[in-house]
């Protein structure tokens, strides 16, 4: 199941079991900032968390809107406030309840590995706790998440495929944690080859799609690593995309330039260098006897030197070296200038 909406979850058990799985959540979550944080200093992140949830809160009457509304209020940006979801909320200071909003990022992360719900692109990471979202995925044992945690450089959870490529503030893992919520790709298991087409078509190809800058096929290979059959099936994707697209687009490539098939009528100019290229080439080849003042004075005057003799350069018509004996292309500069060699 993929969830593609940037703004609604999706969610899994009915509204009458919802109410208990999010005060679980809640409880779960709690427990580890208590361990990781403390409560005695009245600066740390859980006793912002304490002092809000025990003055008066009934997160026990929250049902499906409030939960819908605080889920937003974690989105970056957003303009719904705490006081949306409850009123006792209203006057939460600014730093309580930016306490607050990573404190419920984690609990949506913690609903989502109890299989609860499946989260919005919009869902945010948790930023400046590794400590306890270490501890999160580990309470959890959800294997996809530990997976994706693991690669993060600063997370303690072990990874073989943590590598340098991740360090440059670790947008990529980012992407992927939060690409992996919107889907239920709990273990590779879960996995099935039309969620796999979903993500690929949304990230791949023309237009605006909404998962263009989530290193999709990075991920797919990532999540699909410890299964040869779940990886071939995404390989296979891959490949029939790249076949496609050659269908699609019949022009010719060559040295990374697309070539069009199109019949291009040539200049007078460009006439003239093509004979000029085609006397120097009888001329290479020892094929044709010549008066060297009128031949030079006919086919090479100095303008046209440069794109006869050239040596690939860009923008060069026609590389003469390229055409001859192999041990010529290693020639790649000429000290003395071309005209004081006569």
């Amino acid at each position: 199941m993929i969830n593609l909406n940037k703004n609604s979850a999706i969610w899994l058990v009915s509204d009458e079991q919802l109410n208990g799985e999010f005060r679980q959540a809640v409880s779960l979550v709690r427990q580890i900032y208590r361990k990781v944080h403390g409560v005695s200093s009245t600066t740390s992140l859980a006793y912002k968390v304490e002092a809000v949830l025990n003055c008066g809160v009934d997160i026990s009457r929250w049902g499906r809107p409030e939960l819908d509304a605080l889920l937003q209020v974690t989105f970056r940006d957003s303009e719904v406030t705490l006081s949306y979801v409850d009123r006792t909320l209203a006057n939460t200071p600014p730093s309580y309840g930016t306490a607050l909003s990573q404190f419920f990022r984690m609990v949506f992360i913690a609903l989502w590995g109890r299989r609860v719900l499946i989260a919005p692109l919009s869902i945010q990471t948790i930023n400046h706790q590794v400590e306890c979202f270490d501890m999160l995925c580990e309470k959890l044992d959800v294997e996809s998440l530990t997976l994706i945690r693991g690669l993060h450089p600063e997370s303690k959870i072990a990874s073989i495929f943590k590598r340098g490529e991740f360090n440059d503030g670790s947008s990529r893992v980012n992407f992927w944690l939060r690409l992996l919520l919107s889907t239920n790709f709990y273990g590779v298991d879960d996995i099935q080859s039309e969620d796999c087409q979903k993500l690929f078509d949304s990230a791949n190809g023309v237009g605006v799609l909404p998962l263009r800058r989530y290193y999709v096929n990075d991920f797919l290979l990532s999540v699909t690593a410890a299964c040869e059959e779940k990886k071939a099936l995404v390989e296979a994707i891959f490949a029939q995309y790249k076949i496609s697209k050659l269908v699609a687009k019949p022009e010719r490539v060559r040295l990374g330039r697309r070539v069009s098939t199109k019949v291009k009528v040539k200049t007078a100019a460009e006439e003239s260098v093509l004979r000029s290229f085609e006397v120097a080439q009888q001329l290479a080849s020892g094929n044709r006897d010549f008066d060297f003042k009128e031949t030079f004075k006919a086919h090479f005057p100095s303008p046209r030197i440069r794109e006869i003799f050239s040596l690939g350069e860009e923008g060069a018509r026609f590389p003469f070296l390229n055409g001859r004996i192999r041990k010529y292309r290693r020639l790649r500069f000429i000290s003395t200038p071309f005209s004081d060699l006569f």
